[in-house]
């Protein structure tokens, strides 16, 4: 268990929500999509970046072999099926067909290197892919993953960054500038990367899914600053942004000019403690800690009941979420006898 983990269950923190606003009249197919986003990209390769800001750009870019549908259920993507013979063996069978943005193909051979690509030591996907022994080419559309030992999470890791294939032609043509000359198999490619401005991207002819994507482009413009990016929306400079602060849901949702769109985040917001150093090196304080902090409060007057106290780690709309766990309450009795607890522990160290 993770520390990040371990605060989640003391301290019962926030599951996060995901809103969206549009101008009423925006949606339409064909055009451009003018995206608010808060960050701009740290890197567009998702075999180098660790950003989580990165994503909301190479998500569009690239495609894994699985991912998540709505009903969060894990589903073919680049691949069209896999088979689990025994429990240290994956075997994916790729689409006939698939081409990355600069016309070469996907092949098994490619999707091998891209998994080499990701175990070597320069790849910050190094570490997801610790149990994943070697690689093999079955044949032309079908490869092999041979796991150390068994690995229960491994299909949910390929939705990630772990499963999505760059082009190995343009890594071998750009080298380290290949994260700003991304190239992958998604619906869309990229135009440019002004930095901290905009990054625009065009419709890719050759995607795989037919009909998509319905957009001809995006273009996401940086805008760090919340209050700035909605006033964005309400002039039309932008078509949708990417949150909006808790302080401003209210009013948003009132808006006649505007579509709100609300849905449960799988992420939570945390407090992380130092569990080494006093005083949360000692079990009993963290715990007092845990039960000194008002959830419901903070809920109320920081997210303007825009959320809800988290039950650890595990968002409501994971198929892991046990609603039975409770977090801590606060309870002042509680915290007290937590503190006295603690002082009778170092009364009793200091006298050895």
């Amino acid at each position: 268990m993770t520390r990040r983990q371990v605060l989640g269950l003391l301290l019962g923190l926030f599951c996060s929500t995901l809103w969206l606003a549009v101008p009423a009249d925006a949606q339409k197919r064909g055009g451009t999509l003018v995206v608010g986003n808060d960050e701009d990209a740290v890197g567009l390769d998702p075999h180098v970046s660790f950003a989580f800001a990165s994503s909301n750009f190479y998500e569009h870019v690239y495609t894994g072999l699985t991912r998540f549908n709505a009903r969060m259920e894990i589903e073919a993507d680049l691949a069209t099926a896999w088979e689990i013979p025994n429990p240290t063996t994956y075997v994916f069978r790729l689409r006939k067909g698939i081409r990355f943005h600069d016309g070469t193909e996907l092949t098994a051979e490619v999707a091998k290197w891209n998994f080499e690509r990701m175990m070597g030591e320069k790849s910050q996907r190094r570490s997801e892919l610790t149990p994943v022994d070697h690689v093999e080419v079955v044949d032309p559309v079908t490869v092999r993953i041979k796991l150390k030992t068994p690995f229960a999470p491994f299909l949910s890791l390929l939705t990630d960054r772990a499963g999505m294939m760059v082009s190995r032609a343009a890594v071998e043509k750009h080298g380290a500038d290949f994260a700003t000359h991304p190239v992958g198999t998604g619906p869309f490619g990229l135009v440019e990367w002004v930095r901290k401005d905009h990054v625009p991207l065009k419709k890719s002819p050759g995607y795989f899914k037919p009909g998509l994507p319905y957009l001809d482009g995006l273009n996401f413009r940086v805008i760090p600053d919340d209050s700035v990016k909605l006033t964005n929306l309400r002039t039309g400079a932008v078509d949708i942004i990417d949150a909006i602060p808790p302080k401003d849901v209210g009013t948003v949702k009132r808006d006649p000019q505007l579509v709100f769109t609300e849905s449960a985040g799988l992420g939570y917001s945390d407090v992380i403690l130092n569990l080494k150093r006093a005083p949360f090196a000692s079990t009993a304080l963290r715990q007092a800690l845990a039960g000194a902090i008002d959830r419901d409060a903070i809920q109320r007057v920081i997210f303007f009941n825009t959320g809800r106290p988290a039950q650890g780690p595990i968002a409501p709309g994971h198929f892991a979420y046990d609603p039975a766990f409770a977090p801590f309450k606060a309870d002042p009795a509680r915290v007290k006898a937590f503190v006295e607890a603690a002082r009778a522990i170092e009364a009793e160290l200091g006298t050895r």
